[in-house]
């Protein structure tokens, strides 16, 4: 499956605004040639949750895998939902291109933490309580995945969505991949999601781009 990085394209503003713009490039260089040459994926804050063993497996499963995906966490302020529909067109997606087999789980994931204010510490939040439900609950598949959506502002007030996560584990709980969007990346900005479904546009989106399928 030989993914590359969500993330490549980002780390250069991200570490010119960090470390100034001369050196901040001078970092972006060496960083971003380390990307392309081991596929490293890198989120700000989070870049010590994936294991590499692990992802290099995921990256390179052949179709037949079989990957689980679980309804998908919406965070609305201190209230918690869960989507299935969306977990649906991510299974659809995955199995329309065959890249792997996926099931659609109708279990609704304990995700629900206390807010951050940091999406970082957010995604390595929500990451700890996936990893020990997957302990807890050993899936019979050789991988899980799901989305979750942080809703800045209500469905019922218009909608606006401030991230989207995406994390995939491998069935003893190591984490393959963990992704997280939000405005200051091109795909969630150009599509401005403001639900769960057009939050999941943005992730198969990035999917298509990271597969080299348009």
């Amino acid at each position: 499956m030989n993914t590359p990085s969500f993330f490549a394209s980002n780390v250069s503003n991200y570490l010119q605004n960090r470390r100034g713009r001369r050196w901040g490039g001078m970092l972006a260089t060496i960083v971003l040639a380390g990307i392309a040459a081991v596929g490293i994926t890198i989120v700000p804050g989070c870049g010590n949750l994936v294991d590499m063993d692990v992802q290099r497996a995921w990256r390179s499963a052949p179709a037949e895998t079989e990957l689980t995906i679980y309804p998908t966490v919406v965070r609305e302020g201190k209230v918690f939902r869960h989507d299935a529909a969306t977990a649906q067109r991510l299974a659809d997606w995955f199995e329309t291109q065959g890249l792997v087999t996926p099931q659609l789980s109708d279990v609704e994931l304990p995700l629900n933490g206390p807010g951050r204010r940091n999406q970082s510490a957010m995604v390595r939040d929500s990451l700890a309580r996936f990893q020990e439900y997957v302990k807890a609950h050993p899936p019979e598949t050789a991988y899980v995945a799901v989305v979750e959506v942080l809703m800045g502002k209500p469905e019922s007030e218009g909608g606006r969505v401030g991230g989207v996560h995406y994390y995939v584990l491998a069935a003893d709980g190591r984490c393959a991949e963990v992704h997280a969007r939000n405005s200051h990346q091109k795909e969630f900005a150009r599509r401005s999601p403001r639900n769960p479904d057009t939050a999941m546009d943005v992730i198969i989106a990035e999917l298509e781009l990271a597969y080299g399928l348009r």
